[in-house]
């Protein structure tokens, strides 16, 4: 079975939301830890909220749902928590 599994790609597990990669069964944990299309964690600071989305949902994320934080968008993402 190891041999078959060997010569046959499969689809990251993020296929659903983007990820068009398929791999080998030995690179797909590693490539599934950083794949873009991974869910996202809230990066505001404190363990309270419990929100994942898309890298993309992220930015609104934090203007809409953390309105204390003061977001600056240009080369790099900065936020600043001020609570």
């Amino acid at each position: 079975m190891e041999k078959v599994a060997s010569a046959v790609l499969f689809p990251c597990k993020y296929a659903t939301t983007g990820c068009s990669l398929t791999l080998h069964h030995t690179e797909k944990p590693e490539h599934e830890d950083i794949c873009e299309y991974r869910p996202y964690s809230c990066p505001c600071p404190g363990a309270s909220c419990k929100w994942q989305g898309s890298l993309e949902a992220v930015m609104s994320h934090l203007m809409h749902a953390h309105k204390s934080i003061t977001t600056l968008q240009g080369e790099d993402i900065v936020f600043l928590a001020t609570d």
